[in-house]
């Protein structure tokens, strides 16, 4: 499982980088899911782990419990 989770307010190139990984991945047989999260960069995008309730959290838990 590969989750590119990247912040919608970074460059089109960022944008475009992360989400051919995800599909490269994903051509390759790897469960992958990619989402950009808006008005959120590089410097932000870690801010909802702070948030218990945030759909960041959430699926960290999905993953860990194996989802």
């Amino acid at each position: 499982m590969l989750d590119c989770i990247v912040g919608g307010d970074e460059s089109p190139e960022f944008l475009r980088q992360s989400r051919m990984m995800a599909d490269h991945w994903g051509a390759n047989g790897v469960q992958t899911r990619y989402e950009a999260l808006p008005g959120l960069n590089h410097f932000t995008v870690l801010g909802p782990l702070l948030d218990a309730d945030s759909a960041l959290v959430k699926r960290i838990v999905e993953l860990a419990k194996g989802a």
